[in-house]
Parts: C-alpha cells; structure tokens; sequence
C-alpha cells in the first residue's frame, strides 16, 4: 500500500493561495511534511422515482478544497497562510488529477473538506455536494514520504420534485368545493 503525502496536498494548496489554480503545488510553511490528495467523486443518488438523474461527476464545474488544522480534541480551525485561508480550487481536467499541499508541519492532523459547484461561480445555490460526506482526516508523521489520500466528494441526492394533472374526471356537480390548490409533500422514501 502507497502512503500518501501531506506535502503533496500543501503544494496544491499553495497554488490556491495564490489564486485560483487548475492543478499544482501549495506550499504552506517551512514544515517539511506533504500531502498528495486524488479527488474521487461518488454521484448522487436519485429518489422516489427513477426518472430523476442524479448528480455524477460529469455535473461538476468547480470544486474548492479547504485546509484545516485538527486539534488533540478534534476541533477543526481553518489553515492560514498569510492571514487567508487555504482554498485550492479546482476546475476541468483538474478535476481528476492529484493535487499537492507542501510544508505542513509533522506530527500533525489536518482535515480537508470539499464542496462540488454545478458552476464556475461558487455559490451556495449551486453547490452539488454533500458537506457532511465530503471531507478526509490526515495525520502526518515525521517522515519524509509524501502522504497519499483519496478525498471522496460525496454529490448530493436529487430529489424527486413532481406535479401532475388528471385531465378528465367524472365528478357531479356539487361533489367539489374549490378552496386552492392542494399540494403533497414527500418526504425521504427508504428502500431496502
């Protein structure tokens, strides 16, 4: 099994720094640990009905990862370089290319978290991911092989969202009382 580098996460975050990078290196600090980190995308899944498409990895426009620094007790604190916060983002071929973060500091954890845009522009509308499934822990040691990790960007279920019309139905009149319109709200279908 290949260990896989922080510095190699850090080198791609440092391109992020700098501004928004299609692939590359990021360097943080003067640590001398790295991080390699593979993008992996796990599409969405449909609900209800199978006519709803779900979200694949051939939606994704843009994809923005954040670095993080994970304390003793798990907290997590945004990673800064220059007073701004670690951001690589990544676009088009990127999307399936390992990207690299260089001078993290030994012995210690950082989570990386993504989010997935429909878009070029980062907007929370147009997010397609979800936050909760779409994040990676690394613990770095005091070695100098780059850490390899998959971070696996879990898409967003799509929900059914369907109306209809009955065209004809044989009613008496009398029978109906307009007051509105009606509407049905599904909630989360389990299938086992």
């Amino acid at each position: 099994m290949r260990r896989q580098s922080l510095g190699y996460v850090l080198a791609i975050a440092s391109l992020a720094i700098g501004g928004c990078t299609a692939l590359g290196t990021l360097q943080l600090t003067t640590g001398t640990a790295r991080l390699e980190v593979l993008p992996q995308f796990v599409s969405g899944t449909y609900r209800a009905q199978a006519l709803v498409e779900p979200w694949t990895p051939k939606d994704v426009v843009t994809v923005e990862v954040r670095l993080f620094t994970l304390s003793s007790t798990g907290a997590e604190a945004p990673a800064l370089v220059n007073g701004r916060t670690v951001v690589q983002v990544l676009t088009g071929n990127a999307l399936a290319e390992p990207f690299t973060f260089t001078g993290l500091a030994p012995h210690s954890a950082y989570r990386l978290r993504a989010r997935a845009f429909k878009s070029h522009v980062s907007e929370s509308s147009d997010v397609i991911s979800a936050d909760e499934a779409s994040f990676l822990d690394v613990h770095l040691q005091a070695d100098d092989r780059p850490v390899v990790a998959t971070l696996s960007i879990r898409l967003q279920d799509v929900p059914f969202d369907g109306r209809g019309t009955v065209p004809a139905l044989g009613l008496e009149p009398g029978m109906v009382v307009p007051a509105g319109s009606e509407s049905l709200q599904l909630g989360e279908l389990v299938t086992e």
